[in-house]
């Protein structure tokens, strides 16, 4: 999905997209938000892959779980104290091939295990990776399994340094040395000519960060335009009214 020679769409074909699976819908619980996902027409969900200490994979945005750090703490540990985060597989299982996935990895060092855990249960036209991390990138394109990877960029939080923000205004050699298939970039980078510089180079792009549905439905249908990533749950509700 989302391989750079699959994205010479048409107009108006991007897709909306719920970012945390629809965690936006349940307070923040991502299982529970696919079952309010379910019967709506959203077709892909976005969601964020971490590595326990003992290398459970596990669905958390942060790297702190009720104080914990995922990375340091054993999945049995988090079960003990009575928080664990999802695991992979079981949101796997909860999706059931009822929606695409953007499976995006929050850290290097366990992008193999990943990979070969959602193939086994998604078939890869139906799944894409994605990373702010260029390594993770290059690392994933490197198993050569011709999945389709994404490189996202747009961090206005945490280290934000002139040179990250340049990196990410100008991503494009980014995308090339990295072997990413498409870009994900924030909402604010579209003013900087992002879409069409991208588009120029073959590249198509999801955008994330967008939560008003005038701004949804204009991307929609901009060329280029793979996907729209939200955590709107107005628009995710009313997705067929949306998309209608």
């Amino acid at each position: 999905m989302w391989r750079r020679h699959e994205q010479q769409q048409p107009s108006g074909s991007g897709i909306l997209v719920a970012h945390r699976a629809g965690a936006a819908l349940t307070g923040g619980d991502p299982i529970a938000g696919l079952e309010k996902l379910a019967p709506t027409d959203v077709a892909m969900i976005e969601f964020d892959v971490r590595a326990t200490a003992d290398r459970a994979l596990v669905i958390s945005h942060d790297s702190v779980a009720d104080g914990h750090v995922l990375a340091e703490s054993r999945y049995e540990e988090l079960v003990r104290r009575g928080s664990p985060p999802p695991l992979l597989e079981d949101l796997l299982g909860m999706a059931n091939g009822r929606f695409s996935l953007d499976v995006e990895l929050k850290e290097s060092g366990y992008e193999r295990e990943v990979v070969e855990a959602v193939l086994r249960r998604v078939p890869k036209e139906r799944v894409v990776f994605t990373s702010f991390q260029d390594s993770v990138i290059a690392s994933i394109a490197g198993l050569g399994l011709d999945v389709g990877t994404g490189l996202i960029v747009g961090r206005f939080a945490g280290a934000r340094t002139p040179l990250v923000v340049l990196q990410d205004a100008l991503p494009l050699g980014r995308l090339r040395r990295c072997g990413a298939d498409f870009l994900v970039a924030h909402r604010r980078l579209l003013s900087t000519g992002l879409l069409r510089r991208a588009r120029a180079h073959g590249y198509g792009v999801a955008v994330w960060g967008v939560e008003a549905a005038p701004e949804v439905e204009r991307l929609l249908a901009e060329p280029g335009v793979l996907g729209v990533i939200t955590d709107s749950p107005t628009l995710l509700r009313g997705v067929q009214l949306l998309l209608d």
